[in-house]
């Protein structure tokens, strides 16, 4: 992880989903990732922090977002 000029090893845990079933949901400016009660527990109660990582496979690209209690509210 970098923190301004200061680098940091840090470790990270990723929930990695591919496939455009993901994608399925449109929101303004992207969709909606919508995990179940179950993964949003283990996620949140993971001794790393963890990040959902969705891969688009006709764009190649892949999209990320930290998984906290602010998403967990969202759902």
């Amino acid at each position: 992880m970098l923190v301004g000029e200061d680098v940091r090893g840090r470790l990270l845990a990723l929930q990695i989903k591919s496939g455009m079933s993901w994608f399925r949901e449109t929101a303004p400016g992207g969709w909606w990732f919508r995990p179940d009660a179950e993964h949003m527990a283990y996620w949140l109660n993971h001794s790393l922090p963890v990040a959902a990582m969705l891969y688009h496979p006709e764009t190649g690209r892949c999209h990320w977002q930290l998984v906290n209690r602010q998403q967990e509210r969202r759902r």
